[in-house]
């Protein structure tokens, strides 16, 4: 649901968790709003998403981007995600179309092997070394026939990646709709 307003005005958001549903508060000049189940707010040509719940498409794209290049999303892909996830595009899919960026090449290295590529998704996702048990594990999940587009996504998704990211989008994701 996107939720319009005639102008734009400073505000903060404060997202809460509520069950099955998600509450934002949001404070303005105008005092405080309580939305439920509302993915965007849009004040004028700016659009703010919301949905930084796990599992909304803006913070899977966000977390992704960030994941797969190791940098900051810039707005214009980022925004192509976000609609392509809207959409109904699946995140593995965008992870697949990542993988087959030259900046992601120029981040993992060419052909990678299974070993260099889980310890570069340790450093570009996580930020640190692995430790021996979780190498273990993603090493064998590869050699057992998952996808690097499919481990590239758990890396995204996991509950260190979200920790490391919900700073950076707590209070929303500005975002062209197209």
């Amino acid at each position: 649901m996107i939720l319009q307003g005639e102008t734009y005005f400073p505000f903060a958001i404060n997202t809460v968790i509520n069950g099955a549903n998600t509450t934002t508060q949001v404070w303005t000049s105008h005092g405080v709003s309580t939305l439920v189940n509302v993915d965007y707010l849009q004040f004028g040509n700016q659009t703010i998403a919301i949905d930084v719940a796990v599992g909304q498409n803006a913070v899977e794209a966000y977390r992704l981007y960030q994941a797969a290049l190791n940098r900051t999303p810039d707005h214009a892909g980022l925004d192509f995600w976000i609609t392509g996830l809207d959409k109904g595009a699946y995140l593995l899919s965008v992870a697949n179309a990542f993988m087959a960026s030259p900046e992601f090449t120029a981040a993992y290295g060419t052909n990678p092997s299974n070993s260099a590529f889980v310890n570069a998704l340790y450093s570009n996702v996580l930020h640190r070394a692995g430790d021996a048990a979780g190498n273990a594990y993603w090493l064998n999940a590869l050699n057992s026939g998952a996808s690097r587009a499919q481990v590239l996504t758990a890396f995204s998704e996991s509950n260190e990646n979200v920790a490391n990211v919900a700073t950076l989008i707590g209070h929303g994701i500005e975002h062209q709709m197209a």
